[in-house]
């Protein structure tokens, strides 16, 4: 199924030059916002300003081997689900063991 269309479309642009340090400081707070780049910068630019943020040395500290594990976990999260929707059948019990696994990492993340 298809993502429906926007009832505003997206058609304008604006590109702003910055520095290599400019651009790494938008970098890690729009990360330790867990946000893209372009999505953070809309929010900045149009009102999230008022709303406090995490500094960029705070994103820095967080453990890239934490994220790194999610990713992983949610990789094969990823398989299993698509190889039960091709072969129609219940997700295996091991399943419950990954999402534990998951909800743990995640749960990690808070206390850094």
């Amino acid at each position: 199924m298809a993502r429906p269309r926007s009832e505003n479309k997206r058609d304008q642009q604006l590109n702003v030059g910055l520095t290599t340090e400019e651009f790494a400081e938008v970098y890690w707070r729009a990360r330790a916002s867990s946000m893209r780049m372009v999505d953070y910068a809309r929010w900045r630019l149009l009102g999230g300003a008022s709303q406090p943020i995490v500094p960029a040395s705070a994103s820095r500290r967080m453990d890239d081997g934490l994220f790194a594990e999610l990713r992983r976990l949610g990789n094969n999260l990823n398989q299993l689900v698509r190889l039960c929707h091709s072969t129609r059948t219940p997700p295996p019990a091991s399943l419950e063991a990954l999402l534990q696994r998951i909800r743990e990492a995640i749960n990690r993340t808070g206390q850094s």
